[in-house]
């Protein structure tokens, strides 16, 4: 937990080992697959129907290909 101000706001943690085709993702690609993945495990926790996340790379495009989702 980290605390801003008065707020406080929860961190979670998760980990995948990348094996065989995947560890040969180019950086985006394994920055999409971590946010997949994290949506995922962390499904129980979202109560929000939107979240925002903050990074630097334009994550929308290779979200749209659909061999990434699965």
């Amino acid at each position: 937990m980290v605390e801003k101000g008065k707020s406080q706001n929860l961190i979670y943690y998760t980990s995948r080992i990348l094996k065989n085709a995947k560890t040969r993702y180019q950086m985006i690609e394994k920055l999409a697959l971590a946010l997949v993945t994290s949506a995922r495990r962390l499904r129980s926790y979202i109560q929000s129907p939107r979240i925002v996340v903050q990074i630097d790379y334009p994550i929308q495009t290779v979200l749209k290909k659909p061999k990434l989702i699965g």
